[in-house]
């Protein structure tokens, strides 16, 4: 479904539907042809979706979650009292269905990271099979919907990558079975070495943990919380020290008054860690 279309179809709400489940579905997962609706049918998903009917209000979500595209709207449930809606982001890879997963449990993280303490959203979507209502209004009820359109998509983890530890002054091999140097980089080469610095902080396990610790970050399960914001300065970021199946990326907790997202990098170079001699590395396949 193109993004026009996907607009179209998630902002229309059916009128004189008697009960929801005469309403059409629609699904964010892609099958094979002639396949059915099935768990194990599924090859890849293509959407994030959030349900939420614990009461959270959807301005929550526009303030926290601004900075990427995506789609919202009321559910057949709705009321004022007790809002229940729906939001939907496009990714910017699809996720094999072997890694959805790992993928939903990081979107879940992310949910609780930024948005208010004790919401949360109906663990169901894990199901990359779930078939989801298209918007209908139900009599006597108000409704809404909103498109947030942004040039940014959602990036969950994809393909899975092997743990990577830096090993100065080591050889590595390419996917073409080719030695290739992994000596630090030199300074002064430009925008190919400020990406593969970049990339170095996406990867290596070592190098993430020494931008928690520089930053005065508390590392709990597997998590760094709470370093140095490189936007703000508050002591509010947050990000995964493993890269393995986990979104790379670090992000600030006050989307809302700083709104930072961004690579570890930034973290170091605001805490004045010394990075000289980050390694990018090519791991094996």
């Amino acid at each position: 479904m193109t993004w026009p279309n996907m607009k179209t179809a998630l902002t229309t709400f059916r009128e004189g539907i008697p009960s929801q489940d005469v309403c059409p579905l629609w699904s964010p997962a892609t099958y094979p042809p002639g396949s059915r609706r099935r768990k194990a049918n599924v090859i890849i998903v293509s959407c994030l979706v959030y349900d939420v009917d614990d009461g959270t209000r959807w301005g929550d979500a526009f303030r926290q979650f601004g900075g990427w595209r995506f789609i919202i709207h009321t559910t057949w449930s709705h009321t004022r009292a007790i809002p229940r809606w729906r939001i939907v982001f496009p990714l910017a890879e699809p996720i094999p269905a072997d890694e959805w997963e790992d993928a939903y449990r990081c979107a879940l993280d992310l949910w609780g990271a930024l948005m208010p303490s004790g919401s949360k959203p109906d663990t169901q979507c894990s199901d990359q099979s779930r078939a989801y209502y298209l918007p209908a209004h139900r009599e006597g009820q108000d409704r809404f919907s909103a498109v947030n359109e942004t040039n940014t998509l959602l990036s969950l983890p994809g393909r899975r990558r092997k743990p990577v530890h830096r090993i100065p002054g080591a050889r590595g091999t390419d996917r073409g079975g080719n030695h290739r140097d992994r000596r630090p980089l030199e300074r002064g080469r430009g925008r190919q070495t400020e990406r593969q610095r970049r990339e170095a902080f996406d990867t290596d396990r070592d190098l993430r943990m020494q931008v928690a610790q520089s930053s005065g970050a508390t590392i709990r399960d597997g998590r760094a919380d709470n370093g140095t914001c490189p936007k703000c300065g508050r002591r509010s970021t947050w990000f995964y020290v493993d890269p393995l199946n986990n979104w790379t990326g670090a992000a600030c907790k006050h989307q809302n008054s700083c709104g930072w997202r961004g690579n570890l990098a930034e973290i170091a170079d605001a805490v004045h860690m010394r990075t000289d001699n980050v390694v990018p590395l090519l791991v094996a396949k």
